[in-house]
C-alpha cells in the first residue's frame, strides 16, 4: 500500500464529526505572560504574521534563539528528559507516549510549577508527589 492509499484509509477511518472538532482547534493560546503552542514560533516575526507549519513544526530557530520573545513560549513537539525551562520559553514535551512521563505547566498567579506522571504514586500519594517538581517562580 502507498503512503496515499494509506492516508486515503486512515482519512476514511475518522468520522466526520471528529474531523470538524479537530477544525476548529486553534494554533496558539496566550494567557497573560505565556503564549501556548505545539512547537514553537519563528523568532522576531510578531505572532500575527507566524506561519502555521512553523507553530507545528519548528525546532532549531526557535530552540536556539535567546531573544525575548515579548512573552514565555510553552511548547512541546521536542522532547526532552526533563522539563526545558529558558528565559524565553518552557518545553515541557517529556515523550509521553514512549517514555510514560506526561509533564503539565501549571500557573497560579505569578507562581508556576510542573506536574509529571513520574513524581506521581498511585495509592501512596503525597504533597511533594502530587507537586511534582517545582520550578521557581515568574
Amino acid at each position: 500500500m502507498s503512503e496515499r492509499e494509506a492516508l486515503a484509509v486512515v482519512r476514511d477511518a475518522i468520522p466526520d464529526e471528529h474531523r470538524q472538532f479537530i477544525a476548529t482547534f486553534v494554533d496558539t493560546l496566550r494567557l497573560g505572560d505565556y503564549l501556548f503552542v505545539h512547537a514553537g514560533v519563528r523568532p522576531g516575526l510578531d505572532l500575527s504574521l507566524q506561519s502555521q507549519f512553523d507553530l507545528r513544526w519548528i525546532r532549531a530557530p526557535f530552540l536556539d534563539c535567546e531573544d525575548d520573545h515579548g512573552m514565555v513560549v510553552v511548547h512541546g513537539h521536542t522532547i526532552s528528559e526533563s522539563v526545558d525551562e529558558q528565559a524565553n520559553r518552557i518545553g515541557i514535551d517529556t515523550g509521553a507516549y514512549r517514555t510514560g512521563i506526561l509533564t503539565a505547566l501549571c500557573l497560579e498567579g505569578k507562581e508556576r510549577w510542573t506536574l509529571d506522571t513520574a513524581s506521581v504514586s498511585v495509592g501512596n500519594e503525597t504533597a511533594s508527589e502530587l507537586v511534582g517538581n517545582e520550578t521557581a517562580a515568574h
